[in-house]
């Protein structure tokens, strides 16, 4: 399982990048993605995890890198989000997706799974997302299901998510091969598509395999990534959740259900951890550096015991967050083909890129965010003040109302004229979040309370689109987590590669690319209350960010401030995009999977003496 690193660095033409992202897994192969969410289309995401697969395949159609993306279709998503006056708190919604009305094209294919004492049936959605990219989607509301069945896809994160994650695992690995062939690699995001793992190992036992070299088969062709050390994001199945799913895959493969439940649990915990099992069956990897530690230590147990080492691809970002006043300027002086993320050609030309240039264009998206926030709310933001930005999920440890620890020195801040503060925040809160949500009051209340209308304006029903406006137009953009829960938190890299300074907590992947020169990391490295590292956010905001905004030189240029921002995109706006983020994932993880699975003639040994394709596996 461990993967060495091949290469260090992308070939610097273009068409060779592209070539080679396209080529080396071989054979026309693909990398099979599997997740439970994705950006790219309304109603199918909550926040960061959609975000980033969002990136990864827009990334992948960038690049050439051939993908098969399968996921859920979710008929009515994810909440809309409203925020109402009396109760003070979100609101949620729930309309309707229609597959035809957002691009989406039924396929002749359909999957049906054994669930529960019955068949699961599921047809099958297409959204192309490039040429090389391909997004399948599993869809349960049809005639050959029962009523109650054809929710089982329903709604995102809500009703019958076993069935959900059954149907995507063992679901997933049947379409893949009704599409033809195996994949160079297979790629699973976090523990929700856990169960295709399972189901590989049925297929490899099946054409003879003892369950230890299936085992083996599995986790070497197969990249599992974690994006989570908070507890109430790995999911946890009870001994008789298992039972349903795999005892009928014990008997027909002649192995003990014990042996197949001991792949998801540890010698410290007979809990079944769903992440725990991708992390025991595959090659894992964290999504920061500071995350891979993290989540070595969380899954010790496992990783040892199964002989494996957790990897570390810090996540990145597509190149379509950029704004288009920051990618024309990009385009003038990194190149045309500037989204490939090549540093050397990215530092030569941002330091080539005047403070006036940048000002203009950071007037520009500040201008677009003042215009949205007064069509959204009626609130007018001041223009000579200094904006600040928040955006992201609002569960607890994302600290949503930090600032308020120190209520009056933080309505002081915001009150006070020398120095003019805004702060622009939107955040959702999961429906079943009581804790999450009381944050979202708590703040809506500090407002009403203090008068503070127009100082902080919380915006509506956060999506990609008032993202994309958030991150490019604030400009500081806030992270308060409580260190290290943040695995990464990819809204910061949007909003640098927006010329948008970052004020975070030194967690995820601010941790590892932080310095003086490019943002500020109230409290360092230290694991504070939440009362010190809202005092140190303070005092950083009131003596440092503050000020650096409004110096300015005998011309009226902020030229330290936008020396700043020219800094961080030199030294970190090549590394902040998604083309660099998948070369890692395909030289690290995918060419090594690939590379093992043709050595070792794994879609051969599938393919020979086919057997149904059926996941009738319990």
């Amino acid at each position: 399982m461990s993967t060495p690193l091949i290469f260090t660095s992308m070939p610097v033409d273009p068409d060779a990048r592209a070539k080679l992202f396209a080529g080396m897994l071989g054979q026309d192969r693909d990398i099979c993605s599997l997740f439970s969410e994705c950006a790219l289309l309304p109603g199918q995401y909550t926040g960061g995890l959609g975000a980033l697969i969002k990136d990864q395949l827009e990334t992948a159609a960038l690049t050439g890198l051939k993908v098969t993306a399968i996921s859920p279709y979710y008929r009515h998503g994810y909440f809309t989000q409203e925020i109402g006056g009396d109760p003070l708190g979100q609101v949620e919604s729930y309309p309707e997706y229609v597959p035809e009305d957002h691009g989406l094209v039924l396929t002749p294919y359909r999957v049906k799974v054994w669930y529960r004492d019955d068949w699961l049936h599921a047809q099958v959605w297409l959204y192309q997302v490039g040429p090389s990219v391909s997004w399948y989607l599993l869809d349960t509301k049809v005639p050959e299901n029962t009523p109650e069945r054809q929710l089982v896809t329903d709604r995102l994160y809500h009703g019958d998510r076993l069935g959900v994650e059954w149907l995507l695992g063992a679901g997933g690995v049947q379409l893949r091969e009704q599409l033809g062939g195996w994949p160079g690699a297979w790629h699973l995001n976090e523990g929700h598509a856990m169960f295709a793992l399972y189901d590989l190992l049925r297929r490899f036992m099946l054409k003879g395999l003892s369950l230890k070299q299936a085992i083996a088969a599995v986790q070497s062709w197969t990249v599992g990534t974690i994006h989570t050390p908070v507890p109430a994001g790995l999911t946890i199945r009870s001994r008789e959740e298992m039972h349903t799913c795999l005892d009928d895959m014990a008997e027909e493969c002649g192995v003990a259900f014990e042996d197949l439940y001991a792949l998801g649990t540890s010698s410290s915990s007979d809990r079944f951890s769903m992440a725990g099992a991708v992390v025991q069956l595959s090659s894992p990897n964290g999504v920061s550096l500071l995350h891979q530690q993290v989540a070595q230590d969380m899954f010790a147990a496992p990783l040892f015991e199964s002989g494996g080492v957790m990897n570390s691809v810090t996540n990145a970002v597509s190149h379509r967050w950029v704004s288009e006043e920051m990618a024309a300027m990009l385009r003038g002086h990194v190149g045309p083909d500037w989204a490939f993320g090549e540093q050397e050609q990215w530092r030569a030309g941002i330091s080539d890129v005047s403070l006036q240039e940048l000002r203009s264009v950071r007037h520009s998206l500040r201008s677009r965010l003042i215009g949205y926030v007064w069509n959204k709310t009626g609130v007018l933001l001041e223009e000579r003040a200094c904006i600040l930005g928040f955006g992201r999920r609002v569960p607890t440890y994302k600290r949503l109302t930090l600032l308020m620890q120190h209520p009056e020195y933080f309505a002081w801040l915001l009150k006070q004229d020398t120095h003019p503060v805004r702060i622009v925040m939107a955040g959702k809160s999961h429906p079943d979040d009581a804790a999450g949500k009381s944050l979202i009051t708590a703040l809506l209340q500090f407002i009403r309370d203090h008068d503070l209308h127009d100082r902080i304006v919380f915006l509506p029903d956060w999506d990609v689109a008032q993202a994309a406006i958030l991150t490019a137009g604030a400009d500081v953009w806030l992270n308060n987590p409580v260190r290290p829960n943040e695995a990464c938190g990819t809204s910061g890299i949007k909003a640098l590669l927006n010329g948008s300074l970052n004020c975070s907590i030194r967690d995820g992947w601010w941790d590892e690319v932080f310095n003086e020169g490019i943002g500020w990391a109230p409290g360092g490295k230290q694991e504070l209350s939440d009362r010190d590292a809202a005092f140190e956010m303070l005092q950083t905001l009131e003596h440092q960010v503050l000020p650096a905004f409004f110096e300015t030189n005998q011309d009226g240029l902020q030229e330290r401030w936008l020396g700043m921002v020219r800094q961080a995109l030199l030294e970190r706006g090549a590394w902040g995009l998604g083309a660099r983020m998948m070369w890692d994932y395909l030289v690290r993880l995918y060419f090594p999977a690939a590379q093992y699975a043709r050595v070792m003639g794994l879609s051969e040994i599938l393919q020979a003496n086919r057997v149904l394709a059926d996941a009738h596996q319990g």
